[in-house]
C-alpha cells in the first residue's frame, strides 16, 4: 500500500508526455491530465449533470405551462382541465381505446402518439387531444360544443377534425415534424 501512495505522489510518470500535452492544452482541453480527479469528484461530476438535466426539463415543463396560459385560460383552470381528461382516459382504458371510440380505425392502423393540447379555431381555442396514427393525424374536443341547428335547436357535438395521410400526401418529414412539435403535452 505504501508502494502505491509513493508512486501516486511521484508524478515523474507524467514528465515525458507534459510537453506534448502543454502544447496542445490550448487546442485540446480534454487532454490535460486529471491529476488530484478522484472517484468522489466523478460522483460528484455525474451528479451536476443529472441536476442540469433535470433543470432542463423543469424548464421546458415551466414553458409548456405558461403556453398553456398565454391562450387566456387560468391555470387553475388549466389543471382541472388536465385532471379531468386525464381521469376519463384512465377509465376508458388509455388513449388507444379512446382513440378507436372517437375515430373509425381501420385495419393495420395504429396509434403513434396522443397529446392534449388546444386546437386554434377561428372562435378561439378548443381543448382536446390530437392523435397521430399510421393513418391521420386527428384532434377531438375535450368538450362538446353548442351550435345552433338550421331548424333552431340547439345542438351538441364534439369538434372533430382529421387528416387522412395517405390521401392528402403528408410527408415523412412533416409527420416527424408533427411527432416532436407536440412534445411537451405527451403523456
Amino acid at each position: 500500500m505504501n508502494k502505491r501512495k509513493e508512486a501516486l505522489r511521484d508524478k515523474s510518470y507524467l514528465e515525458p508526455n507534459m510537453g506534448r500535452m502543454k502544447s496542445n492544452a490550448k487546442a485540446h482541453p480534454a487532454e490535460i491530465p486529471a491529476q488530484g480527479y478522484s472517484p468522489q469528484q466523478g460522483k460528484i461530476d455525474s451528479v451536476l449533470k443529472r441536476m442540469k438535466k433535470l433543470k432542463k426539463k423543469a424548464k421546458n415543463f415551466t414553458h409548456g405551462v405558461l403556453e398553456h396560459v398565454r391562450l387566456g385560460h387560468k391555470f387553475t383552470e388549466i389543471m382541472k382541465w388536465k385532471l379531468r381528461l386525464g381521469a376519463k382516459i384512465l377509465r376508458v382504458g388509455g388513449f388507444e381505446k379512446v382513440f378507436k371510440e372517437l375515430f373509425s380505425v381501420s385495419e393495420g392502423e395504429k396509434l403513434l402518439k396522443a397529446f392534449q393540447c388546444f386546437l386554434s379555431t377561428t372562435a378561439g381555442p378548443v381543448a382536446g387531444l390530437l392523435f397521430i396514427s399510421t393513418k391521420k393525424v386527428s384532434f377531438c374536443s375535450e368538450r362538446s360544443i353548442k351550435v345552433t341547428s338550421p331548424n333552431g335547436e340547439m345542438v351538441r357535438f364534439h369538434y372533430k377534425v382529421f387528416i387522412n395521410i395517405h390521401t392528402h400526401g403528408l410527408s415523412p418529414s412533416l409527420l416527424k415534424f408533427l411527432l416532436t412539435s407536440f412534445a411537451l403535452f405527451t403523456h
